[in-house]
């Protein structure tokens, strides 16, 4: 096997994994390379598109056959043996989120991506576009779509970065250069947009009863540290972290029950300080104490680029460089889940939802689980978040019928919900569901809650809001119709406008419409999303039609795009909903709903219908700028 080392430096295999027994194909080419690598007569790397599609020990063939990196890799969260290797050894694998999302080879949402599990079981895990023209995405597209959509922290993302170099099959010089690039911008990057926090411990002479954890509490947040127990007495411990600027909670634990101060030797204490400033301090407890510092923050920045930003200056800056983002704070909430399965627990599935203002947010969904003794019978957490408070629903499903109780097994699960507990035993059906909090508890109006814009003439929501929708629900923007007394009225971005007959309540009348995302935590670029409409419908509803519409160029003259029509369950008032549909790469976008009185025939869908008995209304939207 001969090749010129000057130009080639490695091969890489891309097959259909599924129609085509590619791997097997392989072995003629990686097998003789492998053999010739390991004797040194070639220096040639070796890759894969491995475990994207297809068998699960796809990955595990691959590392068999001598791959230096496999690329996808997302089947590996079903072959835990092969996984456990590639923690342990350190096994590059490449992913690929925005490419599986596309694609549809991985259907459980960016939220649920095995990448960031791998990471943290220790496979040298980075990320790639796949093909970035395919895909009109970058690796910022990426990363972003892993901040946004999952609790990763800024040093796990630099470690991606780190092991997209140690895994490249550049030279040795080549990768000395790339790690230098990528420290001084580091060093960038950590002077101007991550805080420095440090918590300082002075241990009294009981060092081993302390220890501490920091959380980041705000949208996707995670512990970022911790410390202790200590060891040595009457010394100062001091941790010192750069993270992203959130709102923290300081826990600090002492298990003899006397504290810090001032019982046994040393005075000791406790100082938490961001960026030089302190935050908290004491040491005068018993078991526990701990508070609250820092704040939520939503950033509005603009598409990440490959190239750093300025640091910023006394002058006034542009949205997306510099300039300090608008924040929202939140009653945060801590949920956790946990399932004692019956003997079967591969037939058991569950989501958890946020319902605030009538929407269906997903946090998370689980199941089905292995059938193996790990799980039978036993009681296994599937589920923990600090998130912002409010309403939220809890489904449970068993595909054979039976529950969690108590024909194979004697099983249930426990929702903590802050302080309380919520329990069901799932007994003997195929679904359970368990709703809790309160609209009470709901984030107060921000980038959820819609405005009027006078300039469009139509509500809007000019932020991308955690409770991933948009909504004139509770703001009366859009009650009744022009004619009978709409707020600026008739509320459409063009010259469309309401009929001029029917009486508020009782004819076709919008009273309020929402956008909502049902893949993703927020309405975001690629993310599916779905509309909401409470309406007044005549009579039985059976002669109304609605139609639904989005657009992606807002203003005076909007090209509307057709979703789907529905006509009204019952008379009265109702909630009618459009099909899913998929957010475009825009950042401000609009939905129209056309509700019109049509008879008991089928009619073709129109954006704006000038009839007697109808109502328009649009609703302008922003969605996560980090994909567009």
């Amino acid at each position: 096997m001969q090749y010129n080392s000057s130009s080639v430096v490695g091969i890489d295999l891309f097959a259909n994994e599924v129609d085509a027994p590619s791997l097997e194909q392989a072995q003629s080419i990686y097998v003789p390379i492998m053999e010739a690598a390991n004797s040194g007569r070639i220096n040639l790397k070796r890759t894969m598109h491995s475990g994207e599609l297809g068998d699960v020990r796809n990955v595990r063939d691959s590392i068999l056959m001598g791959a230096n990196r496999v690329g996808h890799g997302t089947r590996l969260i079903y072959d835990p043996i092969t996984l456990q290797f590639a923690g342990d050894t350190g096994f590059p694998v490449v992913c690929a989120l925005i490419s599986n999302r596309v694609l549809e080879s991985w259907s459980e949402g960016y939220s649920n991506h095995p990448c960031l599990h791998f990471l943290r079981l220790g496979v040298r895990t980075s990320q790639t576009t796949d093909d970035q023209g395919v895909f009109r995405s970058t690796i910022a597209d990426d990363c972003a779509a892993l901040v946004a959509h999952t609790d990763i922290q800024y040093t796990e993302l630099l470690s991606m970065s780190i092991n997209a170099i140690d895994a490249s099959f550049a030279s040795d010089d080549v990768k000395s250069k790339l790690h230098g690039e990528l420290d001084a911008k580091r060093v960038v990057f950590e002077e101007y947009w991550a805080v420095q926090i440090s918590v300082a411990i002075k241990t009294d002479d009981h060092p081993t009863e302390t220890s501490w954890s920091l959380i980041d509490v705000c949208p996707r947040g995670r512990e970022v540290t911790s410390g202790g127990p200590y060891t040595n007495a009457g010394v100062v411990e001091t941790t010192v972290i750069r993270t992203r600027d959130s709102r923290y909670l300081f826990t600090i634990v002492d298990t003899g029950g006397d504290g810090l101060c001032c019982n046994h030797g040393a005075n000791g204490y406790y100082k938490v300080t961001m960026d030089g400033v302190e935050q908290l301090s004491g040491g005068e407890f018993e078991i526990t104490e701990g508070a609250f510092f820092g704040t939520c923050t939503m950033p509005t920045t603009s598409k990440p680029t490959n190239q750093m930003t300025a640091p910023p200056t006394n002058n006034p800056t542009s949205p997306g460089t510099t300039s300090s983002p608008p924040t929202s704070t939140f009653d945060m909430v801590a949920i956790s889940t946990e399932i004692k399965f019956d003997n079967y627990p591969s037939d058991i599935t569950w989501k958890m939802e946020n319902t605030c203002y009538g929407g269906n947010v997903e946090l998370d969904m689980g199941g089905p689980y292995p059938q193996t003794p790990e799980y039978e019978g036993k009681t296994k957490p599937v589920f923990n978040t600090v998130t912002s408070n409010g309403s939220f629903k809890f489904t449970i499903n068993d595909s054979f019928g039976d529950g969690l109780c108590c024909t194979y097994g004697n099983g249930g699960y426990t929702i903590t919900y802050g302080t309380k507990k919520i329990t069901g035993d799932f007994k003997s059906k195929f679904q359970e569901i368990q709703e809790f909090g309160s609209e009470a508890k709901c984030p107060s109006a921000s980038g959820g809650m819609a405005t009027y814009d006078a300039a469009l003439g139509a509500p809007k929501c000019a932020s991308v809001d955690p409770s991933g929708m948009c909504t004139t629900t509770g703001t009366g923007l859009l009650e009744c119709k022009k004619l009978s007394g709409e707020p600026n009225g008739p509320n459409t971005l063009d010259s469309c406008t309401d009929g001029t007959n029917g009486v508020c309540t009782e004819d076709e009348s919008i009273q309020d419409i929402t956008v909502m995302s049902i893949t993703d935590n927020v309405l975001s670029n690629r993310g599916k999303a779905k509309i909401k409409a409470t309406v007044y419908a005549f009579n039985d509803g059976s002669e109304d039609q609605v139609d639904f519409f989005y657009s992606t160029n807002p203003g005076p003259n909007p090209n509307w795009k057709f979703i789907s029509s529905a006509r009204p369950s019952a008379g009265g008032k109702v909630i009618i909903e459009s099909d899913e549909f998929l957010l475009e790469s825009y950042m401000v976008q609009a939905i129209r709903v056309n509700m019109r009185w049509v008879g008991k025939d089928t009619v073709p869908p129109q954006s704006c219908a000038y009839e007697d008995y109808n109502d328009v209304d649009d609703l302008v939207f922003t969605i996560e700028p980090d994909f567009m």
